[in-house]
């Protein structure tokens, strides 16, 4: 996992896939259209979307194994949890047309992050991880991106 803010992502990647998702992201604000966008085909595509955010029990815990999600806040914030999928329960087994697999919440997540407007999450296939948390324990709506990358 990487967490940092947008303006610092040249610091992480490099190379054209890398720059075509970050400026894309660096284009969007609070009030980005909800709404899936094609960047590179299959490849690098992206969606917007609003939601309320939840308590850990109420969320999905999950992880891929064909694309990279970059997540990043565009209005108001949520929390994060990460985990290593190894020793995960495997709650629903990986679905190849949704890439993912969903685990059993552990009781303790090994790392935290709340991602504020213009933070972004990378989440590798080694990462599992918990959006849609509330953010300081109080549910609000958060304007989001995620942007896939094969």
């Amino acid at each position: 996992m990487v967490f940092d803010h947008i303006a610092n992502w040249p610091q992480y990647f490099s190379g054209p896939v890398w720059q075509l998702a970050f400026e894309y992201l660096e284009g969007l604000g609070p009030d980005a259209a909800e709404g899936y966008t094609q960047l590179r085909g299959d490849d690098v595509f992206a969606r917007v979307m609003t939601y309320g955010t939840k308590a850990p029990e109420d969320a999905v815990l999950e992880a891929h194994r064909v694309y990279i999600d970059i997540q990043m806040a565009l209005a108001n914030a949520e929390g994060v949890d990460w985990f290593p999928p190894d020793g995960l329960k495997v709650d629903t087994a990986y679905d190849a047309e949704n890439d993912r697999a969903l685990y059993h919440r552990p009781s303790h997540a090994p790392a935290h992050v709340d991602l504020h407007a213009r933070n972004f999450g990378v989440f590798f296939p080694n990462d599992a991880h918990m959006p849609q948390l509330k953010e300081g324990g109080q549910p609000n709506s958060v304007r989001k991106v995620v942007v896939k990358v094969r």
